[in-house]
């Protein structure tokens, strides 16, 4: 309580505010210990002149349940004052103090259960503060004591529910677009609302939209794409960005066709419709969007390939060529891209319970491959590959796995 009346000076109008929430809103779950626990993206405007640094600080004041009763998030302290913005993810080195676990960085919320309200305080000083060793908020603040020339406060909450397992319940906001083609059926519908239903602002691109009009999200974006139109994947990621107000950060690159048969008998025509759309549509939507990750050095590529892209199988042709031409896209994309903050992944599930197969090839095609399907133990659900790709989403941005491979236990 002492420590609340030592800046009785008459403050001016600074204000804090952040990219990924609004004032008295929600703490999307990427910032808490639920998902990636990064630190948020916070600005500011209206430092007073005569300010030699900042300080930051984020606490829980209502943590009842130890016995100071609060929380110590964030602390950070000799701030410059040519700075007016943090972005997400930032470590500032020798200037972070100690959080409530003793250690100099950010630490999200990570309430027991229920709903908890955060406080970030910003502190504008007409000194540097120049501590040696880290030091915790407490020490800060009396370090501050007679320095304190103007102040800020943004408040935000943030909700985890005991019955499942501490996640909240309804998803919470994720500021992260994400964009999936070939998104109205099979894998990418089951990625899009996976996604959705996590939170995250999904564009959903398809050459046929009308396979998912059953399915309606304000989170959603949806827009009529062939993947063989390079100009009009770029106009397309444009609309997204604009319509949400972010860049893309990751791209699931998964429209696909599967006319199956041997060289010797099947059809040029369908040569060029597989080049065009495995091959040529996926090198469409590298070009529609890794540009735009080099420019925010960061971003997550997913390039659906196929089991197929690493092996052969009997009556797969041209097929099996485009899928091995996608992982060697992704492999030399990745030594590319890898300086840079982007992670290129690729995704090469065995046989999967989508309509791809029955939509381009002729019932006895289709007979003679589920019962090879059947021998191996059958099909595999797409929400097997669609967790799969959410859990590497999920790790730290200097983690990159490179492909994942899925298939039943008893799977070619």
């Amino acid at each position: 309580m002492i420590l609340l009346c030592l800046f009785n000076t008459a403050f001016a109008k600074m204000t804090l505010s952040s990219a990924a929430f609004n004032n008295n809103g929600v703490i999307p779950t990427e910032y808490t210990c639920d998902s990636e626990n990064i630190s948020p993206p916070l600005s500011w405007t209206g430092a007073p002149k005569g300010t030699d640094s900042l300080v930051l600080t984020m606490i829980d004041p209502n943590a009842n349940d130890i016995p100071a009763g609060y929380w110590d998030h964030w602390v950070i302290f000799d701030i410059p004052s040519s700075m007016n913005n943090l972005p997400t993810n930032i470590s500032m080195n020798n200037a972070e103090g100690l959080n409530g676990r003793k250690n100099a960085n950010y630490d999200g919320p990570c309430p027991p259960t229920g709903k908890r309200v955060y406080e970030f305080k910003l502190y504008a000083l007409d000194t540097s503060l120049n501590f040696d060793t880290a030091p915790d908020r407490q020490e800060v603040l009396q370090a501050m004591k007679g320095h304190v020339i103007d102040e800020a406060t943004l408040h935000a909450a943030y909700t985890r529910h005991e019955a499942n397992n501490g996640l909240a319940t309804e998803a919470e906001p994720v500021n992260k677009l994400i964009v999936v083609t070939g998104a109205a059926s099979g894998i990418g519908r089951e990625t899009a609302i996976f996604f959705a239903d996590k939170g995250y602002k999904v564009a959903l691109f398809d050459i046929d939209m009308s396979q998912i009009n059953d399915v309606n999200k304000p989170n959603f974006f949806k827009r009529t794409l062939d993947v063989r139109n390079r100009d009009d994947f770029v106009k397309a990621v444009d609309e997204a960005e604009e319509h949400f107000g972010l860049p893309v950060d990751a791209f699931f690159n998964i429209a696909g066709i599967m006319p199956l048969g041997e060289f010797a008998t099947q059809d040029p025509v369908d040569w060029d419709r597989l080049v065009d759309t495995n091959v040529k549509g996926a090198l469409n939507g590298i070009y529609a969007t890794y540009p735009r990750m080099l420019k925010q050095k960061r971003g997550h590529i997913f390039n659906m390939s196929s089991m197929a892209g690493r092996k052969i199988f009997d009556n797969h042709g041209v097929y099996v060529a485009t899928k091995h031409a996608v992982h060697a896209i992704s492999d030399q994309l990745r030594k590319e891209a890898g300086g840079f903050g982007i992670c290129v992944s690729t995704i090469a599930p065995g046989a999967t319970k989508t309509n791809l197969l029955r939509r381009d090839n002729d019932p006895k095609t289709v007979f003679e491959y589920e019962e090879r399907v059947d021998a191996g133990g059958g099909y595999m659900d797409a929400k097997y590959i669609v967790e799969s790709m959410y859990f590497i989403y999920q790790l730290p941005d200097n983690v990159c796995v490179r492909e994942i491979n899925l298939t039943t236990t008893g799977g070619e």
